[in-house]
């Protein structure tokens, strides 16, 4: 691992018979000849520089890989040649067999540890009652803002938030815009793509109709004739397609609970899905009823952990965001920061 400009230096400039191949988040590949002949490298996966974020390196023997020009940070640059695509088959293999092949991060030390005063980015998409945008100040706030917070403090690291959306959130964080995404539902589809922490909360899909509604079962809503508002790339739009694929959806991207529920209340759909969690809100707020009915269920359908997530393999961030979880639980701080935050009130925000 990289821990200085000097020893930056001292790879670019040493060249021998071995090369490290970097693969960056946008693609780009180049090699560096140094005279390490004994082990992998890896370097942090949120270094950046001009040609992207590096991803993995490997050391291995080469002779025939030309070196035409300086890169500004790490020196010298392979061009395309007619061995690139050995190359790459070549790491890919390696990088699969070896040990030494998970990538590191930018705030993690050479002990495996979050760095202090390192910053730690979230991404931040609106999501009432648990993620709010005070536009009049510019701040997160609510249950996963304050949480974010809380685990800079605990992890001795700077917390940064980078806005996003719901629809782009899990790729924001695959292309190394953020280090982590603030709770969000941990479906099964998103664990193919990301890691999660241990849950913070759970929630399940809740359908929301007017009083008096015919739609009484969810049954009832699997037809083509039925229109349901949702938010476009939530985990509750996925799960609408799962459940009523005969449904038609009208996908709103960022929609508030008001807009979904404007939707419902103007005749424009006949449905609305969100979380379990804004249940009591919209009742008393829009007079909607929930399909399945809340008094009864109110974790809703199909409810899972809500959770921090992480880039897959970030083993760092992720047994240090466990071990805060684990101290909020047994401290109850967890279930107090929900039951001042998740509430009636903060479920109409934003």
């Amino acid at each position: 691992m990289i821990n200085s400009a000097s020893e930056k230096t001292q790879r670019t400039e040493t060249f021998q018979q071995y090369a490290e191949i970097w693969l960056t988040s946008t693609g780009a590949m180049f090699i560096l000849k140094h005279n390490s002949t004994e082990s992998c490298s890896v370097i942090p996966n949120r270094e950046r520089h001009a040609e992207g974020s590096i991803r993995h390196a490997v050391v291995f023997r080469t002779t025939t890989v030309h070196i035409v020009n300086r890169h500004p940070t790490f020196g010298a640059v392979m061009k395309s040649s007619k061995r690139i695509s050995s190359v790459v088959a070549a790491v890919a293999v390696i990088l699969s067999m070896s040990a030494c092949s998970a990538a590191g991060n930018a705030a993690e030390s050479s002990t495996g540890a979050l760095t202090p005063n390192s910053v730690v980015r979230v991404g931040a998409a609106a999501g009432p009652p648990f993620m709010i945008l005070d536009s009049s100040t510019g701040q997160w706030t609510s249950f996963s803002a304050e949480l974010a917070k809380k685990f800079g403090t605990y992890a001795h690291v700077k917390i940064e938030f980078v806005p996003t959306s719901f629809t782009t959130i899990v790729a924001g964080l695959q292309s190394n815009k953020y280090d982590i995404i603030q709770p969000i539902n941990a479906t099964a589809e998103r664990k193919q793509a990301v890691d999660f922490s241990n849950g913070v909360s759970a929630a399940g899909a809740m359908f929301f109709v007017p009083a008096g509604s015919k739609f009484t079962k969810l049954s009832d809503l699997n037809k083509s004739s039925v229109t349901i508002a949702t938010i476009t790339g939530s985990a509750e739009e996925a799960a609408t397609k799962q459940l009523l694929p005969n449904a038609t959806l009208r996908s709103l991207p960022n929609a508030s609970v008001a807009t979904l529920a404007t939707e419902v209340t103007s005749g424009r759909s006949d449905v609305m899905v969100d979380s379990s969690y804004l249940a009591p809100a919209v009742k008393n707020q829009f007079a909607l009823n929930s399909i399945p009915d809340y008094a009864t269920t109110p974790n809703g359908i199909d409810p899972v952990q809500i959770a921090f997530a992480v880039r897959k393999g970030d083993s760092t961030l992720l047994n240090a965001l466990n071990k805060f979880i684990a101290s909020e639980k047994s401290s109850g701080d967890l279930t107090k920061l929900a039951d001042s935050t998740l509430t009636v009130a903060n479920s109409l925000k934003g």
